[in-house]
């Protein structure tokens, strides 16, 4: 994949050398892809942010039906990362004594994760700091220590796949110059949704475990194909052993920054909007949750008590 530069804009006279860049989730269409970029630029203005904003657009599938859909868009956000470590380099190229930061949304931090791997690959430290919110990832891909949870192993019993999210990423805080924090609510619907999904549907259509225990791909009658390549194999045929980062509580590993727990502090809970509530709910709600997203993002200085 590549990259776009849509619009490069001047500098602001207050500008401050700081940039946010925000990556979407799925399901997100151009509209709503600029609208949720736009909420976000000006609920952290409003909190003094006075750096620069960028949002990256990647191509998720939109409409959760068929139930394909989201399969085949874990595999697009795999596949965008590439675009995505090179436009991250290129802004570190432009900017390069600047805080660049990254807050991704729910699948988009696939999309970090994999563009991070591809950066310590590269011994490259282009981003300082790195907030998940409500990560579409499996807990178990930054955390070895991060207990199973029983609808997964079950299922695993019946039917068993590849664990290939195991520590998938490797330490791609090393790819970073400043810590990950890890935004989570554990009632989230959406999350729910998705641990539903890795239950019921992996393998994907057409994709399987033959007798000898192989993942395969089936293309047409008597044409079968071996999937040996690990994003494919995660998006369409490997279950997780364990629920989202999003969902989950005391993620570690590689996460070193603090965790955030919405529902207990900001009052997310388990209805549809609410998984994506930093953008939908009404901004006097949610002015402590911004000055904590400008915190953990190293954009905004912390109260002193």
């Amino acid at each position: 994949s590549v990259f776009v530069v849509e619009q490069k804009l001047a500098p602001a006279p207050d500008e401050t050398k700081q940039l946010i860049v925000y990556v979407h989730g799925f399901n997100n269409g151009y509209g709503q892809f600029r609208s949720y970029a736009e909420t976000f630029f000006k609920r952290l203005y409003w909190q003094g942010y006075r750096g620069r904003f960028a949002a990256l657009k990647w191509p998720t599938h939109t409409g959760l039906l068929p139930p394909s859909n989201y399969n085949e868009s874990e595999y697009i956000a795999f596949r965008s990362a590439q675009g995505a470590a090179a436009y991250l380099t290129d802004l570190r190229s432009r900017f390069p004594d600047h805080s660049i930061n990254v807050a991704a949304h729910s699948m988009g931090n696939i999309v970090m994760m994999e563009a991070l791997k591809l950066h310590l690959a590269a011994g490259r430290q282009d981003i300082n700091n790195y907030v998940l919110m409500e990560a579409a990832v499996p807990a178990q891909c930054y955390d070895a220590n991060v207990a199973a949870h029983t609808p997964l192993t079950d299922a695993e019993q019946g039917y068993a796949t590849p664990n290939t999210y195991q520590l998938y990423p490797g330490n791609i805080q090393n790819a970073l110059r400043g810590p990950m924090a890890n935004f989570f609510n554990e009632d989230d619907f959406a999350l729910g949704s998705w641990l539903f999904n890795q239950v019921h549907f992996k393998p994907s259509d057409n994709y399987s475990i033959d007798n000898n225990g192989n993942p395969i791909f089936i293309r047409a009658p008597f044409q079968v194909e071996f999937v040996t390549e690990s994003r494919e194999l995660m998006a369409f045929v490997a279950r997780p052993r364990t629920k989202a980062a999003g969902a989950q509580v005391s993620v570690g590993g590689v996460i070193t920054g603090v965790e955030v727990d919405l529902n207990d502090e900001f009052g997310f809970d388990d209805t549809i909007p609410d998984h994506s509530g930093q953008f939908t709910r009404n901004i006097q709600k949610l002015t402590s949750l911004y000055r904590q997203l400008g915190v953990s993002l190293g954009v905004i200085e912390p109260e002193i008590p």
